[in-house]
């Protein structure tokens, strides 16, 4: 329990850093340690992923998020979030992929489906 709460505080002080301040190197760094404390604070791993964004390292956001989808497969957050990164990337396809799979967990998600509407028409405008 006392771990959970550690990791709490760790998160809070990130997202202090990282939306307020926009100190990112320092959120990444309370987001790691958070997630250390408790590997399946998911917040704090695809928080530390977006930072990792924030910081132009997108390898380790990449990296982070595929674990995340790896250890936590039914998180439909967390594919998201991998799904958006792709895109970013020019990796539309797995990105629908990552979305098809959301999908499945929650089909009436409305964001997930306007995500899969931008993937389409991003390969559609592309043939």
């Amino acid at each position: 329990m006392l771990s959970k709460e550690i990791s709490t505080k760790h998160l809070e002080l990130g997202n202090l850093l990282y939306r307020q301040l926009q100190r990112f190197d320092e959120a990444a760094n309370e987001y790691l340690k958070a997630a250390r404390v408790d590997p399946s604070n998911i917040d704090a791993r695809i928080l530390l992923a977006k930072t990792h964004g924030q910081r132009k390292q997108m390898t380790l956001a990449q990296q982070e998020l595929e674990k995340v989808v790896r250890e936590f497969p039914d998180h439909v957050g967390a594919r998201v979030h991998l799904a958006l990164l792709y895109y970013a990337l020019g990796n539309v396809v797995d990105a629908q992929i990552e979305l098809q799979e959301a999908q499945l967990k929650e089909p009436n998600n409305r964001q997930v489906k306007m995500y899969i509407a931008m993937t389409r028409q991003a390969t559609e405008s592309t043939i």
